[in-house]
């Protein structure tokens, strides 16, 4: 099972209006999948990247980092999604 990151629940100032999604993206947080833009923000209006898709997904399933030499045209070396 996950380790939670934190016992207090964050509390993102930019979910008015998304009270359908507010108590699962905190929940998310909570745990560690998601962790908004900065801030105290989550953007949740916002668009999803391709890096940031793939990362939730590994981060709810507790997929572990490896190292690896596998490049991609459009991925800038350094990236935090590299």
């Amino acid at each position: 099972m996950r380790k939670r990151l934190s016992e207090e629940t964050v509390k993102f100032t930019d979910l008015e209006g998304f009270d359908w999604a507010k108590e699962a993206i905190e929940a998310l947080s909570k745990d560690g999948v998601i962790a908004g833009t900065g801030a105290g923000e989550f953007a949740p209006g916002g668009l999803v990247t391709r890096e940031q898709f793939v990362k939730m997904i590994l981060e709810a399933i507790e997929v572990e980092a490896s190292a690896g030499d596998v490049s991609f045209a459009d991925v800038t070396s350094g990236a935090w999604y590299e």
